[in-house]
């Protein structure tokens, strides 16, 4: 029988993917429970099958969360296999970072050569902003790894004409839309020109190809919006940050038009968000299967009062665009080299641009390649230059076209040291360090890095035939160029981050970033909780995920009523099915915290109908406040409200106001 020997195995991906997981977990325990919002959709999926298919925010499953599910669904089997941990929350995006690394080096190693592969694989791992948002249980490193999948299986089919791979590769985009919507499908323009430039076979069977490809994409990006928008509202949770309780309007809406345009109201358009008074409240209690249909369609409280109070609770002027000029920077053309952002990105964007146009000349029979990493590029350069609406996090996306692009100009430029190229781009290389990190506040350090970065180019070009200088000259070069972006990627790992909103920089280390997202509630209150709710489902209810439900469910794993969903502007029950809910005996007590609640009916009539418990009573611990408040004199009680919550605005002793919501008061029998 005749042996075949082994492929040998190139150590540097190996190293690099171990590189990736230690950036991504390193330290990760100190994380606490990372982006509460999605760590309290996981503990809810994890207890059951609905909750888990349907990405529900809360155990109850009242409401979903606004991403679609495959991401969490990583997360739920990761948590549920290993228990809740900051790092097995973290493990699914530590793992697809690390894949994304490995699938970078084969894509580039099939397109532009071995040393372009590695070299690639090497400046994503280093990162900065890739490393910060893999430690977290955001969704964005997932999308990237099923993208690069994508783009590795597109090109093996390009090369082999087959079209079931271009379908496959059209499949991973589709499960991308199913992690994070329309940001997938930015890839789309640069896959149908590859295929149209690239392909051996027919102009015909080009398009055939693309059409079968085109048909996969649709069906696997829509299988599960069909799915959710196709159950009755009753049967399942509202789909949460819509206007309309549609999948199909929150990929087009929040998820989509409304990140271009900052209008992150939840829905298409101004016209639309006014129309929402024709939406029909969620059906909550169709989730307490003791009571008939009729009477759980009419605890949902629809009807027209009902849509109007919700409408004016989600009125533009309350969830209306957003800042443009806030983490994201200014729109137009040079926001991407803006202090907020260039320093986790765009280190090497200008070199990969300057790559770009090197490689187009220097290797004409690699050009739909280059068009391939360049097509990849461009639009989504376009795309967060203009965008509305972004978090830094999401600049991943750019991560492996520049990559790809300045590794194999790297590797050229080193092969063929003309001296043209070689000076023009390490001035644009080294300048560019040089420019970020002297806009950050390290002027120092970036102008030694370019001296250093010119000094090896002139050692290059000056002794061309000396190995032993030529390598080092590669080496110090190199080190030069990557020490900064390496620097910045290790940040979130030694000073720790907002989990909520990763970004890396050596400023961290100028505060306490450790475990600042889904702080618990005071155990006294949430004991009183759990101990006097009697027969009712809900725990308590609380106007917004970010008002502190999310802390609730992951500290008792018990259902968390937050109406407003993540913004507190989901119309998802009106004030008439919140009243009847509670007549229900399906819900007791109602947290609302210090800030104003102004334009929100549900939380106004709390404050006007409930009954204030003193935290005398659910902290017997507690001493007495120095004025005395007569819970049944309600006029004293709103006053001492609004100055209380105008303290806690002000952080002078924030905390919560616990309020018992009795089923007489909520009666509508006579209203």
């Amino acid at each position: 029988m005749k042996a075949y020997p082994l492929k040998k195995i190139d150590p540097i991906p190996v190293l690099l993917v171990l590189a990736a997981l230690f950036l991504s977990l390193d330290q990760i325990e100190k994380s606490g429970y990372l982006n509460a919002y999605y760590t309290a959709a996981t503990v809810s999926m994890t207890q059951s099958l609905h909750n888990f298919f349907y990405n529900s925010f809360d155990p109850g499953g009242f409401i979903s969360i606004d991403k679609p599910p495959v991401a969490f669904w990583l997360q739920a089997i990761s948590v549920k296999l290993l228990g809740l941990h900051a790092w097995s929350l973290a493990l699914p995006s530590a793992l697809a970072f690390a894949g994304s690394v490995a699938l970078l080096y084969a894509a580039v190693r099939l397109s532009l050569g071995l040393p372009a592969a590695r070299l690639a694989a090497l400046i994503l791992t280093l990162t900065p902003i890739a490393a910060a948002v893999s430690r977290t249980n955001n969704v964005d490193s997932v999308l990237l790894f099923f993208l690069m999948l994508a783009v590795y299986v597109l090109i093996r089919a390009v090369r082999s004409g087959r079209v079931g791979q271009l379908c496959l590769a059209f499949a991973w985009v589709g499960i991308g839309f199913n992690v994070k919507m329309l940001e997938a499908y930015l890839v789309l323009p640069t896959f149908v020109l590859y295929v149209l430039a690239a392909s051996c076979t027919s102009w015909k069977r080009r398009l055939v190809h693309l059409g079968a490809a085109s048909a996969v994409l649709i069906a696997v990006s829509l299988s599960w919006a069909v799915a959710v928008d196709s159950t009755p509202a009753d049967n399942r949770p509202y789909v949460g940050s819509s206007l309309h309780n549609s999948v199909l309007e929150l990929a087009l809406g929040y998820n989509g038009i409304g990140r271009l345009t900052g209008n992150l109201g939840g829905s298409l358009s101004a016209p639309l968000q006014a129309a929402q008074e024709a939406a029909r409240p969620h059906d909550f209690l169709a989730l307490a299967p003791s009571l008939p249909l009729p009477e759980r369609l009419q605890a949902a409280g629809a009807g027209p009062a009902s849509r109007t109070q919700t409408a004016a609770f989600a009125s533009p002027s309350t969830a209306g665009s957003m800042s443009s000029a806030g983490e994201d920077g200014p729109p137009g053309p040079l926001r991407l080299l803006d202090v907020k952002l260039a320093g986790q990105i765009s280190w090497l964007l200008p070199f990969a641009l300057f790559g770009a146009v090197l490689l187009w000349v220097r290797r004409p029979r690699q050009r739909a390649e280059v068009l391939l990493w360049t097509g990849w590029l461009l639009p989504m350069m376009a795309v967060f230059s203009l965008a509305g609406y972004f978090h830094r996090y999401y600049l991943i996306m750019l991560a492996p076209a520049i990559a790809a692009l300045a590794g194999a100009a790297i590797a050229e430029l080193c092969r063929s040291r003309k001296p043209a190229w070689l000076l023009g781009g390490c001035a644009i290389a080294f300048g560019t360090a040089a420019y970020i990190a002297a806009d950050d506040g390290f002027a120092r350090g970036g102008w030694t890095l370019a001296a250093a970065g010119m000094l090896a180019a002139i050692l290059a070009l000056a002794f061309p035939n000396i190995r032993i200088v030529a390598r080092g000259a590669f080496a110090l070069g190199l080190s030069a160029l990557l020490a900064a972006p390496g620097f910045w990627s290790l940040t979130p790992s030694l000073y720790g981050g907002s989990a909520r909103q990763p970004y890396a920089s050596p400023h961290l280390a100028q505060g306490d970033n450790w475990s600042h997202d889904g702080r618990p509630l005071d155990p006294a209150l949430v004991d009183y909780l759990l101990r006097h709710r009697g027969a009712a489902r809900y725990a308590a209810a609380m106007p917004s995920s970010n008002s502190g439900a999310d802390a609730l469910i992951i500290q008792t794993g018990e259902p968390v009523l937050a109406w407003g969903g993540f913004k507190g502007v989901d119309p998802a029950i009106g004030l008439n099915g919140f009243r009847r809910l509670i007549a229900a005996g399906q819900l007791r007590y109602v947290l609302l915290g210090g800030t104003p609640h102004l334009a929100d009916p549900i939380a106004r009539w709390v404050e006007q109908s409930g009954t204030v418990v003193p935290e005398t009573v659910w902290n017997p611990g507690k001493m007495p406040d120095p004025v005395t408040r007569p819970v049944s004199d309600r006029a004293s009680v709103s006053v001492l409200g609004v100055i209380g919550r105008a303290a806690d605005a002000f952080g002078l002793h924030p905390g919560y106001t616990l309020y018992e919501m009795r089923k007489e008061d909520a009666s509508l029998e006579h209203s």
